[in-house]
């Protein structure tokens, strides 16, 4: 009986091994990139929806928007908080500036199985509301 428990458990352990990555180190990666400006990688973070909007502006206004959203993203920040996005699939991080009032939210959506950065907004006071 106690190995019949054991077995049981061992496979129903098995699928969280090949789990997706958390969210949060997801969105680390997706935040590295966003400050080296390498679009490969955060695409490989985003939302397909995110990607295909992207890639349909022209080079030099993808570079431009990426500069903006550069200038904006803080240099360092800490996961406040995380929790389910009550008003729809995904995830919500609530980010803070360390040494600094700045905050912000990510969310994150599970798209094939992978955690994908569906929006960030940096330094605003009502990022819950916007953030939806």
């Amino acid at each position: 009986m106690i190995f019949r428990s054991l077995a049981a458990a061992a496979v129903l352990a098995i699928p969280l091994a090949f789990a997706a990555e958390e969210p949060e180190a997801v969105f680390a990666k997706f935040h590295r990139a966003v400050l080296a400006g390498d679009f490969d990688e955060m695409w490989r973070h985003s939302t397909a929806a995110s990607v295909a909007e992207a890639k349909a502006m022209s080079p030099a206004a993808r570079r431009a928007s990426l500069g903006l959203v550069q200038r904006i993203t803080p240099m360092s920040y800490a996961v406040a908080g995380k929790r389910f996005n009550p008003h729809g699939a995904g995830m919500i991080l609530r980010l803070a500036v360390p040494g600094s009032l700045g905050s912000g939210a990510a969310r994150l959506v599970l798209e094939d199985d992978e955690w994908k950065v569906d929006r960030v907004i940096w330094g605003s006071s009502n990022f819950e509301a916007e953030i939806r």
